[in-house]
């Protein structure tokens, strides 16, 4: 099956948590059998409403690494919800 990156912003006070939805969602994808790797943007990107624009304590060359390794046939972003340094 494929490798999919799921990239969003959550509303819910731990920032942690996906909404019920996008949880079903990405879910239902692993249930299929894809590899899902779920990037929550709360503690990445300064305004989550505004623009993509990383938070400067973030290790952009980690992050981009680990999702170079992840090596993703699609990118699913909620809301464009992903940080611009990708």
């Amino acid at each position: 099956m494929a490798r999919i990156i799921f990239s969003t912003v959550s509303g819910l006070p731990n920032s942690n948590k996906l909404p019920c939805f996008y949880e079903g969602f990405t879910q239902a994808l692993a249930r299929e059998g894809n590899e899902v790797l779920v990037i929550i943007n709360n503690k990445l990107i300064k305004n989550h409403w505004g623009n993509n624009k990383t938070k400067r304590q973030v290790d952009k060359t980690k992050l981009n690494a680990e999702i170079l390794k992840f090596n993703p046939d699609l990118v699913i972003t909620a809301n464009n919800s992903l940080y611009e340094e990708i």
